[in-house]
C-alpha cells in the first residue's frame, strides 16, 4: 500500500492498514502492527492505539508503551 525508504537496513511497509518494517529481502523484521511508523535511524516513532513511542530495530520499545516489544 505505501512505503518509505531503507535506513539502516529497514523500510516501514504498510500491509492491510497497518505499519511495520521489512528487511532488504522484502521479510517482516518487525510485522505490519502500527498506525503509522516512520523510519528508523537508531529508534523509530510509531503510532500504536493512539500513542506514539519509539522502537528500536529489533522492535524493542525505547519510550512510550507499556508493551516492551513487538515482534
Amino acid at each position: 500500500e505505501a512505503a518509505w525508504a531503507f535506513q539502516s537496513g529497514l523500510a516501514p511497509v504498510k500491509q492491510n492498514g497497518k505499519w511495520g518494517y521489512i528487511k532488504s529481502n522484502g521479510e517482516f523484521r518487525i510485522p505490519p502492527l502500527f498506525d503509522m511508523a516512520w523510519p528508523i535511524n537508531g529508534v523509530g516513532g510509531v503510532k500504536f492505539n493512539g500513542q506514539w513511542g519509539y522502537i528500536h530495530d529489533n522492535g524493542e520499545v525505547v519510550f512510550g508503551f507499556a508493551q516492551k516489544r513487538f515482534k
